[in-house]
């Protein structure tokens, strides 16, 4: 490929708030939309490609993405222009300090660490019924170490991600 496109932890420098693995997935995205292997995108057949890759025009979300793209650009779109659009609503997430902030709150022994029993005051605390099985499934997916607790760590990068693993 004919691209100069920096290491994922390079972007990650550049862009705080950026996990390499988020890279990654725009840099795959940009391969596949790079159909000739040039380094760069016709904006002009962004909407055709996008199509081909099996996004229905009913995706409302990834064609406004596309019409704006059509907007901003009249010259061929490289990797950089993709992770800026992509990654643009990244800004408008909760910013750590925010998180460490919601965290405290479940952290009452202020150990750095939430445990099930303090999962399951808080749940109590909000009128939620959650089952002893439900809220080792939360921790199970969500401990990056498999100790039993979440981390501030796992706490940031569950809540800064669009979906839940």
């Amino acid at each position: 490929m004919a691209s100069s496109v920096m290491q994922p932890s390079m972007y990650i420098q550049t862009r705080p708030g950026l996990t390499e693995d988020e890279v990654e997935e725009v840099k795959q995205v940009f391969d596949s939309l790079d159909i000739e292997g040039v380094g760069f995108i016709d904006p002009l057949k962004l909407r055709s490609s996008m199509q081909s890759l099996g996004f229905k025009a009913r995706d409302q979300a990834v064609f406004q993405m596309v019409a704006e793209i059509e907007k901003r650009f009249n010259k061929p779109i490289v990797f950089e222009d993709l992770l800026d659009l992509l990654t643009a609503d990244m800004g408008s997430r909760a910013t750590r300090d925010e998180l460490y902030r919601i965290f405290s709150l479940f952290d009452e022994d202020e150990t750095g660490f939430i445990t099930i029993k303090e999962l399951r005051k808080a749940a109590r605390e909000l009128g939620e019924e959650v089952s002893e099985e439900e809220l080792q499934e939360i921790v199970r997916r969500v401990d990056s170490n498999n100790d039993q607790k979440i981390s501030v760590d796992d706490f940031y990068n569950i809540m800064s991600k669009k979906t839940f693993p």
